[in-house]
């Protein structure tokens, strides 16, 4: 069973079958959304396995208090895939432990909490940030034009365009980046911060 999008979870769930499910999978990288899916599956089924997906690893302890059993985190992942590629390099093999623990230091993963460029300084994009107004605040611009849902909203900071994230079906911001080479997005959620850069792919 797969759950994306806290709007539709409770609809979705439903009508899957929840109490049937033997694996639960919610690949919402939102952590907030994540929670609130996560909490909702394990209410509707105790046995049932949920893995869960999100970006940081500061995220994952609290995925697994409110049920997840299993917990994907984006950079740990790309650190395990690292030390793959050394291992394999090395001629030691790819297989890692499955045991192997890779911790990330909190200050590693901390998000900022402003719009400012004074934290982006090993960012050659930082150039490009303008203290932009969003060109759509009521939603994503493509959507609202053609009467489709989104899942999150990301704002551009060079320009102010609003679109849906990876997580929606149109993908617009990721498109908007493709079509204007706009680098760095900031969540246009309520309560985030964090922005990303599509050039360097990272958190920034």
């Amino acid at each position: 069973m797969l759950i994306a999008g806290y709007g539709e979870a409770a609809r979705a769930i439903g009508l899957a079958g929840l109490a049937r499910a033997r694996v639960v999978v919610v690949p919402d990288d939102d952590a907030a959304t994540a929670r609130r899916i996560v909490a909702v599956a394990r209410t509707g089924n105790a046995g049932a396995r949920i893995v869960a997906r999100t970006r940081f690893a500061a995220d994952i302890e609290s995925l697994r208090e409110v049920g997840a059993d299993h917990v994907v985190a984006e950079e740990t992942e790309s650190t395990r895939g690292l030390v793959r590629d050394v291992l394999t390099s090395y001629g030691a093999g790819s297989s890692m432990p499955d045991d192997l623990r890779i911790d990330v230091p909190a200050a590693a993963v901390a998000r900022p909490v402003d719009t400012g460029v004074a934290d982006l300084a090993g960012c050659a994009r930082t150039a490009q940030i303008r203290d932009v107004q969003p060109r759509s605040p009521q939603g994503c611009e493509e959507c609202l034009r053609t009467g489709e849902a989104w899942v999150h909203l990301r704002l551009c900071l060079s320009c102010g365009h609003v679109g849906c994230c990876d997580s929606s079906p149109n993908r617009h911001a990721a498109q908007h980046h493709r079509e204007t080479e706009h680098p760095i997005i900031r969540s246009f959620e309520p309560g985030e911060a964090w922005r990303w850069c599509y050039v360097d792919r990272r958190n920034v």
